[in-house]
């Protein structure tokens, strides 16, 4: 079954890895970044937050949040930085 062989392939990729999740704290980024936390891995979210709520991204030590736009180049690149 090729297609969960790419998922666990993704998956492996993940963990123990720092992502950057943008539109994190909304619906689909939300479940994204809870499920890539789980994998141990930390993530940045980064959100504008203009369709977007603040409670949807748990309190987490291995979580960092980031208010912006994906647009602006100095704030994607402190994000990776970081």
């Amino acid at each position: 079954m090729r297609s969960r062989e790419s998922y666990e392939n993704l998956v492996g990729k993940l963990v123990d890895r720092t992502v950057l999740v943008t539109g994190g704290a909304g619906f689909l980024g939300s479940n994204i970044v809870e499920r890539v936390r789980q994998l141990g891995s930390e993530v940045t979210v980064l959100d504008d937050f203009s369709t977007s709520r603040r409670e949807l991204l748990p309190n987490h030590p291995k979580l960092r949040i980031v208010k912006g736009d994906l647009r602006d180049e100095e704030i994607v690149s402190q994000c990776v930085r970081d």
